[in-house]
């Protein structure tokens, strides 16, 4: 860092005062042992756990920098998790290039400039692209060797060393889905076109085809077994091979083909996808994972490695000390109300955005994060400050041109959106929870197509039957929502203002868990139940069934006299309206949760018996 100038100096150190100085030692050092581990041996695969905000981009801008400045230092390939990453990287160390007049240090490769520079990629040392075109070279996309190898004239081909930031793509997967939702011959109908296939060819193929899936779909199995054998032998086999036989693939769309690619697989092997049976209908999923430790020497920069141990088999754990003064800035501040897909109603919605409406009144600039399919609602709720609502708007193909910028902000898009740093406050208003379909593919890929993905219904605490799966997701969770909850000024490492970070949801062990992991006291911790006029209404007639138990049982024990308490059908002390409520209200699992609470409360317990009657026991 001597030889670095006057200028470059005040800025590294405007950048690291905003740093903790060991913290970001620590984190520079892994980098710096991984390039000299790299040039000892091979099959270096490392992960660095320095947590979210403890200067990983800082430290690998500062290593690029340092090794520019040595002759023969090793070329790099560095993987980005979105474009706003990489072009930051980008500006700064070419705006370092210019002054250092090293014209080939550095370029970047995008769709928007692919055709532009890629024939020239393979002469700079430094070549910067996103994780899913990592992605796509490991699945055999393009050429590997021009981007993995710096290959200036007249000089030996050099192997890249390969640095991802952030947790990169694990899985490749894809459905085939005749419902209404998704159309399983998508991809045949854009490879039959880009192929110029015959009306009469595209017709076969199309009926073909979803007839073979379908007719997988009422075979009762839960693993597929090749499709050829419902047309070997015949007529329709050999014309499906030739059909297939005559698509292109070169100007497709990488989607069609990655999904093409499945189903030959589909089509000629078995125990390649898993059947999901819902009410929704069936599909079949087809997921594996993406190893990417034979592309070479692979350094992982993930701040949340360490809360998912099932994707990283096989890789080193380099841990950092994590630096963050949790029990003296972070607060959780658990608003509870149920916030599932099913329970955001607009009542719900309206609920919300009042209350956070009423928070900014006393925390200041509140940013409130939910679902996309929300963002529109919330809108309309008026939910947003005025300087906040442009962050969730759709923006238009000039904007992402002129600002780099990718994806609007919404829960599952907050990675590398550095301008939630200028917010100490955040308000989640639903959990990063994914659709279980997809916990369910990245544990068939990890875990084989034999995995139970079943879901434990009327199990609020395991959402799945196999505790393999559930472990997965609440891995994959955990790691979710403290990535999000770091975006915020938290990840000011060197600042000291308190933090505030608003859960809205019914779900407390969630809450508990993240009290547990961020070490925090109780006086962190604020709990407000949230309920709307039928809510309340519910609530009031749990304690009105709940003090009515009690009287009925107190009334019997004392006739009966006897040491053992009482047990008593519900219908005996309500009647017929009492039993129906019970019944009408049991299956949801929130509101049964409510029912038992209120019950206990009162001294009183219920037990479904074998025949699925509830009975009322009490004993003094």
């Amino acid at each position: 860092m001597n030889n670095l100038n006057n200028h470059e100096m005040q800025r590294a150190e405007a950048v690291l005062s905003s740093l903790h100085p060991i913290a970001y030692e620590d984190t520079l050092n892994v980098l710096k042992s991984y390039v000299t581990a790299c040039n000892k041996q091979k099959d270096v695969h490392w992960v660095c756990d320095s947590a979210p905000g403890q200067g990983k981009t800082t430290a690998l801008k500062a290593l690029t920098k340092e090794m520019a400045l040595k002759r023969a230092a090793n070329p790099l390939l560095i993987v980005f998790n979105n474009k706003d990453t990489m072009n930051s990287y980008y500006e700064e160390i070419s705006e370092f290039a210019r002054k250092h007049h090293r014209p080939f240090l550095i370029q970047y490769l995008n769709e928007d400039n692919f055709t532009r520079v890629y024939d020239e990629v393979d002469q700079y040392q430094v070549l910067c692209i996103t994780q899913q075109r990592l992605r796509d070279l490991r699945l055999g996309y393009g050429d590997s060797c021009k981007i993995m190898y710096e290959a200036k004239e007249g000089q030996r081909a050099r192997e890249r060393l390969l640095i991802i930031d952030e947790t990169p793509v694990f899985m490749n997967d894809a459905d085939f889905d005749i419902s209404s939702k998704d159309n399983a011959v998508d991809w045949f109908d854009h490879l039959g076109d880009v192929s110029s296939l015959d009306e009469e060819d595209m017709h076969f193929g199309r009926i073909l085809i979803n007839k073979l899936i379908a007719k997988e779909m009422e075979s009762g199995e839960q693993i597929t077994k090749n499709l050829f054998r419902y047309i070997e032998g015949g007529e329709s086999g050999v014309r499906l091979n030739e059909i297939l036989s005559k698509l292109k693939l070169d100007t497709a769309k990488r989607e069609h083909v990655d999904k093409y690619k499945w189903f030959l697989k589909l089509l000629r092997q078995d125990n390649v996808g898993v059947l999901e049976r819902s009410k929704y209908g069936t599909k079949i999923m087809c997921a594996e994972a993406i190893d990417y430790k034979p592309m070479g020497n692979i350094l992982i920069l993930d701040g949340t490695s360490y809360l998912m141990p099932s994707f990283y088999s096989g890789y080193i754990m380099k841990e950092v000390k994590n630096y963050h003064n949790y029990k003296g800035r972070l607060n959780l501040h658990h608003r509870a109300i149920s916030t599932s897909a099913s329970s955001r109603t607009p009542e719900t919605i309206e609920l919300i955005s009042e209350d956070v409406i009423m928070l900014r009144t006393k925390y200041g600039k509140v940013l409130p994060l939910m679902a996309k399919s929300d963002v529109q609602r919330y809108i309309d709720m008026k939910v947003f400050a005025e300087n906040q609502i442009s962050l969730f708007e759709t923006k238009t193909i000039r904007d992402f041109t002129e600002s780099h910028s990718e994806m609007p902000l919404n829960i599952f898009n907050t990675v590398g959106k550095n301008v939630l740093s200028d917010f100490d406050s955040l308000a989640l208003l639903n959990l990063p929870i994914r659709h279980p379909s997809s916990y369910k593919k990245y544990a068939i890929a990890l875990f084989g197509t034999e995995t139970n993905i079943r879901i434990n219904d009327g199990n609020f605490s395991n959402w799945f039957e196999d505790e393999v799966v559930q472990g997965l997701y609440e891995e994959m969770f955990m790691a979710d929502i403290v990535q999000i909850i770091h975006r915020c000024a938290l990840r000011n490492i060197n600042e000291t203002t308190p933090v505030h970070i608003f859960l809205y949801t019914n779900q407390k062990r969630w809450v508990e868990r993240l009290q547990e992991h961020f070490g925090l006291p109780n006086r962190n911790m604020t709990k407000v139940q949230l309920r709307s006029k039928v809510q309340e209404k519910f609530k009031n007639d749990c304690e009105t069934w709940a003090v009515k138990s009690l009287e009925y049982c107190k009334a019997e024990l004392k006739v009966n006299n006897t040491p053992f308490g009482v047990s008593v059908y519900s219908s005996a002390i309500g009647g017929k309206k009492l039993k129906e409520w019970m019944k009408s209200n049991w299956n949801d699992e929130i509101k049964r949760e409510k029912i038992i609470e209120a019950f206990e409360n009162k001294g009183v317990k219920i037990r479904v018996a074998s025949n699925g009657y509830k009975m009322i026991e009490y004993n003094e």
